[in-house]
């Protein structure tokens, strides 16, 4: 007899929601704990410069930052931080000071909330509405050998 996990539809539905949450949260809280805020020099790039095979624009804004006795540069948006502007507010994580974000909060959460807007409308139209997909009383079971996932309508 194959072992397996079942789970409703419904059940199914708030596990995924919550594991998507979650793992957003965690990240937060890596950076939350692990990341160090300071300022960084900044200044808009030239228009068309050639960077790692990439074309960069003057909306593209480029800081150094100092972590660890050295000195890291990035790129990033420039997100309607004015031209004239030499210092913004970045962190960076304390164990990988040369990963780094702008702090603000389309930086740090909207990217997340555009992304679980559009995971929470697909997965609310594939669970919730009833379709010939995923049927009322449909079961999903997990099993470890193919097919992974069974949908068994009781």
């Amino acid at each position: 007899m194959k072992k397996s996990v079942e789970f409703s539809r419904f059940q199914l539905y708030f596990l995924l929601q919550f594991i998507f949450i979650g793992l957003i949260m965690l990240y937060q809280i890596i950076w939350h704990f692990y990341g160090i805020t300071i300022k960084a020099d900044c200044s808009i790039t030239s228009n068309r410069l050639n960077y790692k095979n990439a074309i960069i624009n003057s909306g593209t804004l480029s800081y150094l930052y100092h972590a660890n006795d050295k000195v890291y540069e990035d790129y990033t948006t420039r997100n309607e931080i004015p031209l004239e502007q030499k210092e913004i507010e970045i962190k960076y994580l304390d164990f990988w000071p040369s990963i780094s974000r702008v702090n603000t909060f389309e930086e740090n959460w909207l990217g997340f909330l555009i992304t679980y807007g559009i995971f929470f409308v697909f997965s609310s139209v594939f669970f919730l509405i009833d379709n010939d997909t995923v049927p009322n009383r449909s079961y999903f079971y997990f099993t470890r050998k193919k097919p992974w996932i069974n949908i068994i309508q009781k």
